[in-house]
């Protein structure tokens, strides 16, 4: 074979693998899209976004929110000299407040082994970040400043209501809230007294 076929063979395969990459970022921009202008009801007659997700998609109202999230991360960090490639690297991103994912993701891009930016290394800065905020005490990158608690609940609250009623994994998982919500009342409460 020729190199030069073969060197244009490579470049059409690389493009392909660049504009996919991106498709993340593309389908939950226009999830959102969709569900902000009410296209699934105005248009096709949806009563919800979630049916319209889950009919026309067959995606489950979470993995629908996840893309949408995901898409919100990429915006919030594009003014960084690089941007995330991956769904994965922006998960991380969304436990935290938009104007911190910036200063988040540009950590992470400029402490990444090799160059590498993975998603656990995105996640290894996102906790750092939170311990930070919370004097260096938290054990998991889901903890916050008690000054944030209200913003954090809400948040929380607006993400269980995403969860579908017949997601067959949501009471169990559901259950698990529950334990973590009586133990972390008990620990406060002997914090109280």
């Amino acid at each position: 074979m020729e190199i030069a076929l073969v060197k244009q063979d490579l470049e059409m395969l690389e493009g392909v693998i660049k504009k996919n990459l991106a498709a993340f970022y593309e389908v939950g921009r226009a999830l959102m899209e969709i569900r902000d202008r009410r296209l699934y009801k105005e248009v096709k007659g949806y009563k919800t976004f979630e049916e319209y997700c889950r009919i026309e998609w067959n995606f489950s109202r979470s993995r629908a929110y996840q893309l949408i999230d995901s898409a919100e991360a990429v915006e919030n960090v594009n003014n960084c000299r690089q941007i995330p490639t991956t769904e994965s690297q922006t998960r991380p991103l969304t436990q935290l407040k938009p104007d911190q994912q910036a200063e988040a993701w540009q950590e992470a891009v400029e402490t990444a082994p090799n160059g590498k930016v993975t998603a656990a290394h995105v996640a290894l800065v996102v906790e750092k970040t939170v311990a930070e905020q919370t004097g260096g005490q938290a054990k998991d990158p889901i903890a916050y400043p008690v000054s944030d608690a209200k913003d954090y609940v809400r948040f929380a609250i607006s993400q269980l209501e995403r969860i579908m009623d017949d997601d067959p994994e949501a009471w169990k998982e559901l259950g698990k809230l529950i334990l973590w919500i009586d133990k972390r009342r008990r620990e406060l409460c002997s914090l109280q007294n």
